[in-house]
């Protein structure tokens, strides 16, 4: 995963040598936290002139590099994660061009900016910013941008998705895991492979789905939205998508409540449906058909029922 180092950050410079090294210990722990959610060693895409860059006066980055009170596994970390240039191969000359027309916007301040917005146009969904925390307006998860399209007089208000310290990273936790490479052509739902993922999808619970589950049962009155929520991600993250037609036509046939996740092609489909009771997924076939209980890690845990309570009434294509 790439992270977009945000220029902006590094100024007004730090107070004294003091600070610099805390916005540095600050942004280092930062990256081990996004690190910990990769499949792969992230990179902080950063600017050919990085290390040049003052963090305060007479203070630069290469100065942290090489100072005696850096911690040897501090330096390393960053050595290892630095890649530049920021543009890295995904943006295109066209996407460099829209870039130099987005300003990062606050309160009354409006700053032509080259890290946000290559981070906002990298990629599908973007790419996650990173900053110094060495101003309340980097010490948050969004930030706010200006983006001035080709051919268009009004610039529209956008965001990026944004960290500075660690307490930002849980917010993107779910996006940071799916955004980890996948080779999606060669998987196709079945009960060997339910959730191929899962591997990630464990650690939206630090891989202990047991402290899930007692948090479940000391708190009944939460225990329907954390199980729905917690069951979208662990689909999401697994390639299934929520169907909602289907959701909402079998909880009026049921009089229960619904929440069906589908993946593959035809005979090949596999249905995963919320069990709200236990906190799990009742999977079914391509017909509708239940075929056991399954927990969010995809072990199972239950039997195909034999009375059809768990089948999947599907919705028939009518001419």
């Amino acid at each position: 995963m790439e992270c977009i180092f945000n220029e902006l950050s590094t100024r007004p410079p730090a107070k004294d040598k003091s600070q610099a090294r805390e916005w540095m210990i600050t942004l280092l722990h930062t990256c081990k936290e996004v690190n910990k959610l990769c499949t792969k060693m992230m990179k902080l895409r950063v600017n050919d002139n990085f290390q040049q860059l003052a963090i305060t006066d007479s203070y630069t980055i290469k100065d942290w590099l090489f100072d005696k009170v850096t911690e040897r596994n501090s330096r390393s970390l960053l050595l290892r994660i630095m890649d530049s240039p920021c543009i890295g191969k995904k943006i295109q000359e066209r996407e460099y061009i829209l870039m130099k027309q987005i300003i990062f916007k606050d309160a009354e301040v409006e700053l032509k900016t080259e890290g946000l917005g290559i981070a906002y146009l990298t990629g599908e969904n973007g790419s996650l910013s990173m900053s110094f925390n060495s101003h309340p307006q980097w010490d948050r998860h969004l930030i706010p941008l200006l983006y001035f399209e080709n051919g268009v007089s009004q610039p529209r208000n956008v965001e990026v998705r944004h960290v500075s310290k660690s307490e930002h990273v849980a917010v993107h936790k779910v996006w940071i895991l799916k955004s980890n490479d996948f080779d999606w052509t060669k998987w196709q739902p079945s009960l060997d492979k339910l959730l191929p993922r899962a591997y990630l999808s464990d650690q939206l619970v630090d891989n202990d789905w047991e402290a899930f589950r007692k948090e479940l049962s000391q708190r009944p009155e939460t225990k329907n939205a954390k199980i729905d929520q917690m069951a979208k991600q662990v689909a999401e993250i697994n390639g299934y998508q929520f169907n909602q037609k289907l959701s909402s036509h079998n909880q009026r046939l049921k009089n229960s409540l619904r929440a069906i996740y589908e993946a593959g092609e035809e005979r090949q489909k596999m249905y995963l449906s919320t069990d709200f009771e236990k906190g799990a997924f009742e999977v079914c076939d391509c017909r509708g058909k239940h075929l056991g209980e399954y927990n969010f890690s995809g072990k199972k845990t239950g039997d195909a029922d034999k009375d059809g309570w768990h089948d999947i009434v599907l919705i028939l294509n009518r001419n």
